[in-house]
């Protein structure tokens, strides 16, 4: 739910005052059963809509200090058998 393209600050600029309704809802509501049918309609109008296009799941800029030693370049940052040298 914490989506930032949700947010209408967002870059991309997608405006939509149905969008901007159906967050505020999601984030007063405390029955939880309600919660869940608004999302379904969040989901909806982003299928409708298409406001963005998710490219890939691991699509990160990393970076390290030359001093880490011992580091690979998996797809999850992990640091076993690593030094600062």
């Amino acid at each position: 739910m914490l989506k930032p393209y949700l947010a209408p600050s967002w870059p991309g600029f997608w405006e939509n005052e149905e969008r901007d309704k159906l967050v505020a809802q999601i984030f007063a509501e405390p029955d939880s059963q309600k919660v869940n049918g608004l999302i379904r309609q969040l989901q909806a109008l982003q299928w409708r809509e298409v406001p963005n296009v998710r490219l890939c799941e691991y699509f990160l800029l990393e970076s390290r200090h030359n001093e880490l030693k011992g580091f690979g370049n998996p797809p999850d940052w992990f640091f076993w058998n690593c030094w600062l040298g």
